[in-house]
């Protein structure tokens, strides 16, 4: 069926062509601005609020934009009471979560499991996805206070980003220094449940004077993921809470920019306990939770930008990140025999701990030409090395490159080139994007192209898209001594996805979307159990709707959006529940709705979000693929108020999951995981103050 929607596709573009081509229209000068410009856009005109750059690296408005795409403001933000990424993401058709190995609460999208870097999460454009295995973890990490905006692509994004912008491509803002226009606090604290407590704190401050813009924030939050019991399939318990689920998040951000020169700088990092480990419940260590993990990564990234004459331009991009494995212990013996020996928990402990460190580097240029008659064409390439050091706890070498037991190192690497076109006109009411992405690498080569058709008239819009991804594989799972795998036989996962979609405004401030979509993912990069490897394994193949209403108005509005996939018949058993129709771990359905209401100081916003029913592992025997437990549907009611105490300072009251609904991750695989709960119900009280100049 993919083959014949890609032939439909190109033969509707061919066809397109040349009546585009035999039509001008001078409105198209001047609109494109470089994409590192537009996200850090410190000289530059101020990005509207329904405009992106996330989708095609310049300014786009979202119903050009060759991409579904979300946009989520900072007022949006505070109006719904969101406490970090996952509260925001929620609340977009399309995106839940789960529960992986060493309590990862990794992302779920369409019914497919974005965890292991199916998923592009960004800061500023600066990759944050962990080295190791390409995860990132949700939940008190990516605090709202740090946030100015998140821009979302519901979709592939390899054409634009390579690496892991599979299904999906999530992109955190923060303010910039005219944003600022002095310093601003935020500080919250809450209660969860009858013990656990919450505290957020985050200050920034920033300016713009002439030619140049900076700014700086930092930021501390602390929470526990859930104050219930965690029961594993064994029987053995877990009392969650402040004691034994904690989290900790802090982060640093800081941007600089003359003219058309740029430099920012992230660092993150999150402690968390781990004690759920694989599933069975961990014991105490002298009364003391022991597996204590600990994650971070930090990128400088610098950027200069030439304009020349006639609609020429040039960009140079260069990126510098290092982190660790997000699974590294920061106690890497947790208990010792009576003849002083020591007791891992588990092999993995030997390669996972905080000596194992991954690097990254990447140049990047690209010329851009804008041409008012023939559209803006865009072509570059880079170069991108991966490393990653990775050292025993004995002191051997963490890496292995064949089956010869002695073919081992300390180091490994992956060099990875890269070229790229794009290819924009918008002409009258249609726009045309083509484009693609080739890379080599160690584990071979990777094509992503990409096609997109739009049509823009006065109230109805629609898109008609094609894009192919890749995921390429990491270091640690390809060569990693931790797994018995057959070394370097991992290849590059491919993923197609078909999009159309159509909107209609019935007034500017009353808009509908709806959009169909297939995606399937060949060979994934899979995770076996039974002999201990990844390997490219299998299909995953996803197929569904998706749907919003949003209506906004000074006074009073609100959204409903909704989500509805199903596991197409070449999904392998793997990844699907019993009955072949839903994805393991995922809801089939979701619905978000929320409204509001402000009047004078004072907003009034309350929401809720339907999860419906899901089914997990068989709670008997959690390795049989012919049966499953399924867990009901749930509702998840909140409430935020807001009140101005001041022109520039503001109280929040907000209570998440008003009904104390048992809300719990499921393993979207069958890896012997049982149910975590999860953010149960909390009261929250935050403070904002600014000081502006």
């Amino acid at each position: 069926m993919r083959h014949w929607l890609l032939f439909f596709l190109v033969s509707f573009t061919c066809c397109l062509i040349t009546p585009l081509f035999a039509q001008e229209n001078d409105t198209t000068s001047g609109i494109f601005h470089p994409q590192v410009k537009e996200l850090l856009n410190l000289s530059v005109r101020k990005i509207k609020d329904e405009e992106v750059s996330i989708a095609g690296r310049f300014s786009q408005t979202q119903e050009q934009a060759p991409a579904i795409v979300s946009v989520i403001t900072k007022d949006d933000i505070k109006l719904w009471g969101a406490r970090d990424v996952s509260d925001i993401l929620r609340q977009v058709a399309g995106f839940e979560f789960g529960i992986d190995v060493q309590s990862l609460f990794g992302v779920g999208f369409r019914g497919l499991w974005g965890h292991e870097g199916k998923v592009l999460l960004m800061i500023d454009n600066k990759i944050v996805n962990c080295f190791g295995y390409g995860n990132t973890n949700f939940f008190g990490t990516y605090p709202a206070a740090m946030i100015e905006r998140v821009e979302i692509i519901r979709g592939p994004g390899s054409a634009i980003y390579g690496g892991f912008a599979e299904v999906a491509v999530i992109n955190i803002i923060t303010p910039r220094g005219s944003q600022y226009n002095g310093i601003q606090f935020n500080t919250a604290t809450g209660l969860m449940g009858s013990n656990g407590l919450t505290f957020n704190a985050n200050g920034g401050g920033g300016f713009k004077k002439n030619d140049l813009e900076m700014s700086v924030q930092g930021g501390y939050n602390y929470t526990p993921t859930s104050t219930e019991l965690y029961r594993d399939f064994s029987g053995g318990t877990l009392q969650m809470g402040n004691d034994l689920s904690w989290r900790q998040w802090q982060h640093l951000v800081a941007k600089l920019q003359y003219k058309t020169f740029a430099l920012s700088y992230n660092f993150n990092q999150t402690s968390y306990l781990a004690q759920t480990q694989f599933g069975p419940v961990l014991p105490l260590v002298n009364g003391n939770p022991m597996n204590n993990l600990f994650h971070y990564t930090e990128t400088l990234q610098g950027s200069y930008t030439k304009d020349f004459k006639s609609g020429l331009s040039a960009e140079v991009l260069l990126d510098l990140t290092r982190g660790n494995p997000i699974t590294s212990r920061v106690n890497t013996q947790i208990d010792k025999t009576p003849q002083g020996q020591f007791v891992l928990p588990d092999a993995s402990t030997m390669w996972e701990n905080t000596a194992a460190k991954g690097y990254r580097g990447k140049i990047e240029t690209y010329l851009t030409y804008d041409h008012h008659k023939i559209g803006r064409l865009m072509v570059g390439g880079g170069y991108q090395l991966d490393a990653a050091n990775s050292i025993q706890l004995d002191g051997y070498p963490g890496f292995q490159f064949s089956k010869n037991q002695a073919d081992t190192s300390y180091w490994v690497t992956n060099p990875a080139r890269y070229g790229f076109f794009q290819y924009n006109i918008q002409i009258k009411n249609f726009g045309l994007t083509l484009g693609s992405r080739y890379e080599t690498n160690r584990f071979g080569s990777a094509f992503a192209p990409r096609v997109g058709l739009t049509y823009v008239a006065k109230s109805l819009n629609m898109k008609l898209l094609y894009g192919r991804a890749f995921r390429v594989p990491l270091l640690w799972q390809a060569y990693s001594r931790q797994y018995n795998s057959s070394q370097n036989v991992l290849q590059p996962e491919l993923a197609d996805t078909f999009e159309f979609e159509i909107g209609y405004k019935f007034t500017p401030d009353f808009v509908a979307k709806v959009n169909l979509y297939v995606v399937n993912i060949d060979k994934p990069i899979t995770y076996i159990g039974g002999n201990n490897s990844y390997q490219n394994f299998g299909e995953a193949a996803s197929r569904g709707v998706e749907g919003e209403i949003t209506y906004k108005k000074p006074i009073v509005g609100g959204f409903l959006n909704f989500a509805y996939n199903v596991a197409s018949p070449i999904t392998s058993t793997i990844f699907t529940a019993a009955d072949r129709q839903a994805f393991l771990g995922l809801p089939t359905t979701k619905i978000n709705a929320g409204g509001y209401y402000k009047l004078k100081k004072w907003s009034f916003a309350p929401s809720c979000t339907f999860i419906g029913s899901r089914y997990g592992q068989f709670e008997g025997k959690p390795d049989d693929l012919t049966q499953n437990t399924e867990y009901p549907a749930v509702w998840l009611l909140n409430c935020n108020i807001l009140y101005k105490i001041h022109r520039n300072a503001e109280l929040q009251l907000t209570a998440h999951n008003i009904l104390d609904s048992r809300y719990v991750l499921l393993q979207p695989y069958y890896g012997g995981h049982a149910p975590v709960p999860l953010l149960n119900r909390q009261i929250t009280l935050g403070l904002q103050w600014k000081f502006a100049n």
